[in-house]
């Protein structure tokens, strides 16, 4: 696997990350949208290409840590839409399944 990574000038957080499959297919990619409130939006991808998954996750800094939140869509390896999970704190608060 190959990756990517960029850190703010600090290196306290990723300002964005990227892995790859052997193939040279994106695996992974995670990106800051709101510097303000450390908010990140992330996207997995199965191999065939296919979204995976994707999210929202914010930095906490005293943890030095990421978190989930929001509404995450996760999908199988056709493209349809299996599950959303919403995240509160980084604790899931409400699941619904397709």
């Amino acid at each position: 696997m190959e990756y990517l990574e960029k850190y703010d000038k600090n290196f306290l957080y990723h300002i964005a990350k990227k892995s790859f499959y052997k193939t040279g297919q994106i695996e992974t990619f995670f990106e800051l949208t709101n510097k303000k409130k450390l908010q990140f939006v992330t996207y997995e991808y199965f191999l065939n290409g296919t979204k995976k998954m994707e999210g929202a996750l914010r930095y906490d800094m005293n943890r030095y840590d990421y978190y989930k939140t929001g509404t995450w869509i996760y999908y199988n390896e056709t493209g349809s839409e299996t599950k959303h999970e919403t995240y509160s704190d980084g604790k899931v608060v409400k699941t619904k399944k397709f």
